[in-house]
């Protein structure tokens, strides 16, 4: 099933009609959804250049961005636009660019930005209800309640029923603490809608924060009347709440009912263990009764300790299930490693910065992440290649926790980091063609080369070499040919090559040689790594030979330079996003747009140049360097 769903992809492919600029949008939104931000913009990219640059494409392309939440992508575009319009005019003179630019800047909290733009277009349009609900928000984010006010009070000037409009209002007296006048323009917002619902939640945390506990409680009560309105979320926070209103007018024991509704609905949120934890200590506090009070103190006490779900506690646990899988050959050991490298980092940073040894997940911040990153940048001196992957194991304590429901937020939803594109060596066609036909005198070095050039010709790493069983070779239908059909052990992805008459030969060369079913007697890395070095020496190649440097050279030399398409190469490698078999085509300039069978007369022609007999001869020079490396 699995190869006929591989074969299905590439016709899939193969028959795209590029043109259509629908199918185009709704493959980009796909692959956005999938997080394959980078393979999505090369769908935009290929329809930018089909249409030419057209400004309402490069428009449609920017949105899809921005409502995606991706600042980085939708900047790279506006600047493309810059690169081909005159921005300044188009800011000045096209409406739906002006609105672009003020929905990039309000999205991605630059409100200074976009109140500008605000002020211009309201010149022209001054009863836009929209823009000057805009115009507010913005001053609100800058903390300017004033104009906040009055931007807002000329939207109500021309409609004073709309809802955006009270609802900015209200949030307005809110946030500068005038909580009876943000009261009454929730009231005035209930009044307008059929559906209360938003407004009587505001109602019911602006009373509860006036500590009028008995208007809170009737808002509350109504909400509860209608449940399927409300979310999980929403339910577990209003049984909550209530239960504290009783606890606040000293209802003894009215509210136990709602705060266990509250935890069966978000038990393993901290927010919602605090309440609790809260609701018991008021309950203990309000006791007459030693016992009783004893009894809801220790419950309070207890649920405060759970609440803290602490983030060190849980980084031990998460390396202890790793080191598990390690042992089971279900996870890399260098993997691992890595992450307890992290641990020992986050631990050093948390005491020598915070003096704290653990630390509850509410407190993993914007300001402690970037805390952390200068941190590793400036005191441990560390590259942003190895920040980027020393980030993956946080990443994952942070979807764990997402996960059981103990953050409601992604932490690193603000925080940026690509990895640097650096140079990936590779062999050239003559230095592959001098080590095939170099003579070894021991059967280990001629191994380990045989090794290396099976990865030339296949681009598989020496993990996936070294793991490589029978079952994964397999006949497909569609052509008729061998393909090495696996997923890669170090990312899990898919990873798809035909075999070239090179790599069958090898598979040959070794059958019946290795243990159970692998194809090949691989030796360990160290060992191999040893002879690879020994292999340059002789060969006089003056670059560091490894297995990497043999899947670079797959890519390069063997197939973007004979012909092959990047997309191919990408499958073939097994990258989970096209940008990081982008950095290879950089060190070519003889790549052309075709697929793996057109390319077929070439690899033929330069493997018959690379295994001819005529011209393995071995100099002088080369044979005495032979001997005294044996």
């Amino acid at each position: 099933m699995k190869g006929r769903l591989d074969e299905a992809y590439m016709v899939m492919d193969l028959i795209e009609d590029r043109s259509d600029r629908e199918v185009r949008f709704l493959k980009a939104d796909l692959l956005m959804e999938e997080k394959r931000m980078e393979e999505a913009d090369h769908v935009f990219e290929e329809l930018a250049a089909y249409e030419e640059g057209k400004l309402e494409t490069l428009i449609d392309i920017i949105l899809a961005y921005i409502d995606a939440n991706q600042e980085a992508l939708a900047k790279k575009w506006i600047k493309h636009v810059g690169e081909t319009y005159d921005l300044a005019s188009l800011s000045q003179k096209n409406q739906k660019f002006r609105d672009l630019l003020c929905d990039f800047y309000i999205t991605f909290n630059n409100p200074e930005a976009a109140i500008p733009l605000l002020q211009a277009t309201l010149d022209c349009y001054p009863y836009s209800i929209n823009h000057w609900n805009s115009l507010g928000k913005c001053y609100l984010s800058t903390n300017d309640y004033e104009e906040a006010h009055e931007a807002i009070d000329f939207a109500l000037a021309i409609d004073d029923s709309n809802a955006e409009a009270l609802t900015l209002k209200a949030f307005c007296y809110q946030q500068s603490g005038e909580l009876q006048k943000s009261c009454d323009y929730y009231l005035r917002l209930a009044e307008q809608q059929e559906n209360k619902t938003r407004a009587y939640l505001a109602l019911a945390k602006t009373y509860f924060e006036m500590q009028d506990y008995t208007s809170s409680i009737y808002y509350i009560e109504a909400l509860l009347d209608n449940k399927d309105a409300l979310s999980k979320y929403e339910l577990s926070e209003l049984y909550g709440d209530i239960a504290l209103c009783h606890a606040a007018l000293k209802h003894i024991g009215v509210g136990q009912a709602s705060i266990r509704r509250s935890l069966e609905l978000n038990e393993n949120d901290p927010d919602t263990l605090i309440v609790a934890g809260r609701f018991f200590l008021m309950e203990a506090k309000a006791c007459n009764d030693e016992t009783a009070k004893a009894e809801n103190q220790a419950k309070g006490e207890l649920y405060f300790r759970q609440a803290l779900n602490l983030i060190m506690e849980d980084f031990q646990t998460m390396n202890r299930e790793f080191g598990e899988m390690v042992e089971k050959k279900l996870r890399a050991k260098s993997t691992y490693n890595k992450y307890l490298t992290v641990y020992k980092h986050l631990e050093a940073f948390m005491w020598e910065k915070r003096k704290r040894t653990d630390m509850a997940y509410k407190e993993l911040t914007k300001d402690f992440i970037d805390d952390f990153d200068s941190y590793l940048r400036n005191e441990k001196g560390l590259s942003t290649n190895t920040l980027w992957i020393y980030t993956m194991p946080i990443l994952s304590l942070t979807d764990k926790a997402w996960r059981r429901g103990i953050i409601r937020t992604d932490p690193f939803s603000e925080y940026s980091l690509e990895m640097q594109e650096t140079d990936r060596g590779y062999l050239t066609e003559e230095e592959l063609k001098l080590i095939a036909n170099t003579v070894f005198v021991d059967k280990q070095t001629n191994l380990v080369r045989d090794m290396f050039l099976f990865g030339c010709f296949t681009g598989l790493s020496y993990i996936d070499i070294k793991t490589l069983t029978y079952d994964k070779i397999q006949r497909m239908d569609f052509d008729g040919e061998e393909w090495i059909i696996t997923r890669r052990t170090k990312t899990k992805v898919s990873s798809n090559v035909p075999l070239m008459e090179i790599a069958k030969e090898l598979i040959e060369r070794y059958k019946g040689l290795a243990e159970d079913d692998f194809v090949f007697p691989m030796p360990g890395n160290g060992t191999c790594n040893n002879y690879l070095k020994k292999i340059a020496a002789i060969c006089k190649i003056n670059k560091e030979i490894t297995f990497h440097l043999s899947r670079h050279t797959f890519a390069t030399t063997v197939y973007l330079c004979n012909g092959g398409t990047i997309e191919a190469l990408s499958k073939i490698l097994g990258h989970k996003h096209i940008s990081t078999t982008q950095i290879y085509a950089e060190v070519t300039n003889k790549m052309v747009s075709s697929d793996f069978r057109s390319i077929s007369g070439n690899l033929a022609a330069m493997q018959k140049k690379v295994l001819d007999r005529k011209q393995k001869k071995v100099s002088k020079q080369q044979a005495v360097a032979m001997r005294e490396t044996a």
